[in-house]
């Protein structure tokens, strides 16, 4: 049992600023790890290099200052350009990674394999590059394999809104691959601006539950390239409540998704705004898509060169063009096909 010494090690590295090398071998843990991040960072020498926990209930690496701390010094932050860490589970329920606040930091990779909690999750970051979150086999009923922002353990989108936890702003993540996930893979908070996501790639996801499998938020939002597919298509949905952002391609496979805009017209902002999607593909599987509105919302949402299987609009401020539509459902109130433009439409 590598516990006390890892602890030891982060401790005189908190101290020093000095950085933690993890040698090619399996570190057995049976506690959760903590550092408050004025170390240096954190290495592996390579990808079977890692930590193992044993046993259940804790986190197996927490870095920053717990959320008590945070609220009563709500500025501080930790930064470093070396973190590339590794847990590795039996299934057993632990929780991987978690990061408390971030900044202007460049972080290599943060991985979790087959863990019954989340694998990567990370509250509260601002001005600073993600190489690579990946996880495999990771989550459950209550927690998302991958978090970026609060702690959701709630089943409803709405108690998600409310979590406790802060923005995720103006970071850039080159990739985020959760595969495998059980219950619920990824949840990308609302509160995020100004972020930008190259690639994300989520595959196999199984759910038994009445909740989001992926939520993907944020405003004034780049998102360029996400894949989503599903192992069990009836359960699995997706929710998209982005604001003011842009996706440039977006993939949905055998999963349900939910477009989603709310929010009351601002009666200090004139222009309105949009929601802009790209080269969407909805066709694979059991795919379904479903735009819900708030009357007065001032947001728009957008769909160019996208091909659909089955859509639902229960929205007024939508633009649909040139795009492919195989089954197209309206509400009567919103019946106005000349929002459809250049569209192919085989069944209205």
């Amino acid at each position: 049992d590598d516990t006390l010494a890892l602890q030891k090690a982060l401790d005189v590295c908190d101290q020093s600023g000095l950085i933690l090398h993890l040698g090619t071998g399996r570190y057995k843990i049976s506690k959760g790890l903590t550092a408050e991040g004025r170390f240096g960072g954190i290495t592996c020498s390579n990808s079977s290099a890692g930590l193992y926990p044993t046993g259940s209930g804790y986190t197996a690496l927490t870095i920053g200052l717990p959320v008590p701390k945070l609220n009563s010094d709500p500025n501080y932050s930790f930064r470093t350009n070396t973190l590339d860490v590794a847990v590795f589970g039996t299934g057993n329920q632990v929780n991987g990674i978690l990061l408390n606040s971030p900044a202007q930091s460049n972080i290599q990779r943060l991985h979790a394999f087959n863990l019954d909690g989340f694998g990567v999750h990370i509250d509260r970051c601002w001005n600073s590059i993600i190489q690579l979150i990946s996880t495999e086999r990771c989550g459950n009923a209550g927690y998302y394999a991958v978090v970026l922002r609060g702690a959701p353990t709630a089943s409803k989108l709405s108690d998600y809104v409310a979590s406790i936890g802060s923005e995720i702003n103006r970071i850039h993540v080159l990739k985020i691959e959760a595969e495998l996930s059980k219950e619920k893979s990824i949840y990308i908070g609302h509160m995020g601006i100004c972020n930008m996501f190259d690639a994300i790639h989520s595959e196999r996801a199984s759910s038994t539950i009445d909740a989001p499998t992926w939520v993907l938020g944020g405003s004034t939002c780049l998102y360029n390239n996400v894949e989503l597919q599903a192992d069990t298509p009836n359960n699995c949905t997706a929710h998209i409540s982005a604001s003011a952002s842009v996706f440039t391609i977006l993939r949905f496979d055998g999963i349900h998704a939910h477009f989603e805009s709310w929010g009351k017209r601002n009666p200090d902002i004139e222009e309105e705004y949009t929601l802009t999607i790209n080269q969407g593909n909805f066709v694979e599987g059991a795919s379904r898509v479903t735009i819900a509105q708030d009357a007065e919302a001032q947001q728009w949402l957008e769909f160019n060169s996208c091909t659909f299987k089955e859509l639902t609009s229960h929205a007024g401020r939508i633009r649909v063009n040139n795009s492919r539509i195989h089954l197209l459902t309206l509400d009567w109130a919103n019946a106005d096909t000349n929002l459809y433009t250049n569209c192919l439409i085989d069944l209205l």
